[in-house]
């Protein structure tokens, strides 16, 4: 298994996370996105969007990282899976709802002041402040989902946990806004909690150093 990453973006923190909990261990593909390596022939021929990360299991080519997630974790017969049809609907709503709603309204804040600082740029603190808005609705929705249970589908961890979570990895680093939200925050404790997390964010700094 090859993966094709740069470990510091939101959707290859979705995958890495995974890949911890299965304990599975890919040849990994730096993909250097400050350098432009992303555009690049040879990688656009695995990926013709030019994004990371991208997953290689024997004759399988994956793009999109929530298509990842949904790959490893049927594929090898993970917890992390959804049960039953039910879930498995639910699985592809908050899945699809990460992509198109939260993640524009939450991955900013960890490229701007984690990810530009790592390349030597300065933070864009203009284009951080149209976020808080967008920002503070969805971190409602979450809340209010979690209100009632412990993860964001059932009582069980799921992909689509991980998926959410994802762009939360550096909430601390990136003063990610998420105080006021009681259930998101016990959340994102129980996650911070897991080992595979543990591994994935030790991981991460030392990918910094």
């Amino acid at each position: 298994m090859e993966l094709f990453t740069y470990s510091l973006t939101c959707n290859a923190i979705k995958v890495s996370l995974i890949l911890a909990e299965l304990q599975i261990e890919p040849e990994l593909k730096l993909i250097s996105l400050n350098k432009g390596e992303q555009k690049r022939i040879e990688f656009l021929s695995l990926n013709p969007n030019g994004t990371i990360p991208v997953l290689k299991d024997k004759d399988k080519v994956l793009w999109e990282s929530n298509a990842i997630l949904f790959y490893l974790a049927k594929a090898y017969n993970s917890s992390l899976s959804a049960r039953n049809f039910q879930e498995e609907v639910e699985v592809m709503r908050w899945l699809n709802w990460q992509a198109s709603e939260w993640s524009p309204a939450s991955s900013g804040f960890a490229h701007h002041r984690v990810m530009r600082p790592f390349w030597g740029l300065a933070s864009d603190e203009e284009r951080l402040a149209t976020l808080d808005n967008s920002f503070k609705r969805y971190a409602e929705i979450l809340d209010q989902q979690l209100s009632w249970q412990d993860f964001l589908i059932s009582d069980d961890i799921s992909i689509v946990d991980i998926s959410v979570a994802s762009t939360l990895m550096f909430w601390r680093e990136a003063e990610i806004p998420i105080e006021g939200y009681s259930n998101l925050n016990e959340w994102l404790q129980r996650l911070e909690n897991q080992l595979w997390w543990m591994e994935t964010k030790q991981n991460l700094k030392n990918f910094m150093i």
